[in-house]
């Protein structure tokens, strides 16, 4: 009986693992950006951002 359990043990640990690994399989794969990407953002001079480089010089 102590034998079954121990092998039971392993087997959801073993199910666990799998499951962890192919959980976040998909996730690198979603990371690959095209060598032309690049991420811009222009806000304008009324938001707190836009403000600090207006500020900057001085």
């Amino acid at each position: 009986m102590r034998r079954f359990y121990l092998f039971l043990r392993h087997a959801l640990s073993l199910v666990v693992c799998v499951s962890i690994v192919l959980a976040f399989a998909p996730a690198s794969e979603a990371g690959r950006y095209k060598k032309e990407y690049k991420m811009t953002l222009n806000v304008g001079p009324t938001f707190y951002w836009g403000m600090g480089p207006k500020n900057l010089p001085n």
